[in-house]
């Protein structure tokens, strides 16, 4: 049975037990910003005032208004569901699509990057409007925080210590950091999991419990049929930011959707010894290391020519991965930070290892 078979059988078969196993759900009543390609996923912390979010795809609660939340340590009230939401970068916006929420969507900070999301969710970015932002490079977008007062949103979606926060609240308007864009907590382990617990955080917002619920049962199929195929002891990767062009690369520790990634490849992350989520590059240093694999990421669509450049940079023809030909690149989107397309990311760099293997 070939890789993408076994992969469907799986998934089939998880999706036929869950949906035999459920049990009935239970509801009760009830200046600027600016944002850099990279982040990590943290588990979501809730204030007291904060309901608690049940990580099960089995059970779904309604949310009671006034919720309160924590949101990388700034206090968060939603008086009711949003219905106007400006999101600056594309982090959280798949998991918006996956619950059905992209109509609660005012405005997006840049033009949606082309061979980078699956078909249906390329469409439903693209019908939302574009406001004026600025390029500061290296794949961060800043918005003018008066563009998003007269966008008249309830709602930011930004990375942590991006936003004029004072001046948000001041207007009313909740600016919510997925926990993987937390900048003040101490970084831990990334898993998988930490895509469900977003699914449950956003979803007990804007008041969603049975669309996260269909959402998490979707992903943990797709988990599943990774899982009965993931490999171990194929060597060692470094997966990079580089854009061709600029000076900056970028890689990433232990507390990254990327070393999960590499770990699902039988991969080992030759920078899991240092906690911080993303950190520069020294070229030296990554030779010294000199990983199997390397795994190239960015926001644009030549593939192709992402390689060829990192190939030509001075240190990269010493490296063993550039020796034996084991570099591919693919989108950002797919690493981080934590949302469903990081398990795009998973197959393909695992389908890429067992065929370079």
């Amino acid at each position: 049975m070939n890789t993408w078979m076994l992969r469907l059988s799986v998934a089939l078969l998880t999706l036929g037990v869950a949906a035999c196993t459920a049990s009935p759900t239970p509801t009760t009543s009830a200046s600027d910003a600016s944002i850099e390609p990279v982040g990590v996923p943290a588990s979501p912390t809730m204030t007291p005032s904060a309901a608690m979010v049940t990580p099960s795809p089995s059970v779904a609660s309604a949310t009671t208004y006034p919720l309160t939340i924590d949101s990388c340590g700034r206090s968060l009230t939603f008086t009711e569901s949003p219905k106007r939401v400006v999101s600056v970068g594309f982090g959280t916006l798949p998991t918006i699509i996956d619950l059905g929420l992209e109509d609660r969507i005012v405005g997006i900070s840049d033009e949606v990057p082309p061979n980078t999301y699956p078909e249906d969710m390329e469409r439903k970015l693209k019908a939302m409007p574009v406001l004026a932002a600025a390029k500061l490079g290296s794949g961060a977008v800043q918005v003018n925080t008066e563009t998003i007062l007269n966008a008249n949103a309830d709602m930011t979606l930004s990375p942590d210590r991006r936003m004029d926060w004072a001046a948000l609240a001041n207007a009313g308007i909740q600016a919510y950091s997925q926990a993987g864009w937390c900048e003040n907590k101490t970084p831990k382990a990334a898993e998988l999991t930490d895509i469900n617990a977003l699914y449950d955080e956003i979803a007990m917002i804007f008041n969603v419990p049975e669309a996260a619920a269909a959402a998490k049962q979707r992903l943990d199929a797709r988990v599943a049929s990774i899982e009965a195929e993931k490999i171990s002891d194929s060597g060692t990767a470094a997966l990079l930011y580089y854009t061709p062009g600029e000076g900056d690369v970028w890689t990433y520790g232990k507390s990254s959707m990327a070393n999960v990634i590499l770990d699902y490849a039988g991969l080992k992350n030759v920078y899991d010894d240092n906690a911080e989520r993303n950190f520069k590059l020294n070229m030296e240093d990554l030779l010294a290391r000199n990983p199997t694999y390397i795994v190239l990421v960015n926001t644009g669509s030549d593939r192709a020519g992402t390689v060829s450049s990192f190939k030509e940079l001075e240190v990269a023809s010493s490296l063993a991965a550039v020796k034996a030909d084991k570099v591919m690149a693919m989108p950002f989107a797919w690493t981080d930070p934590a949302s469903s397309l990081v398990v795009n990311g998973i197959e393909e760099v695992s389908d890429w290892v067992q065929k370079t293997k």
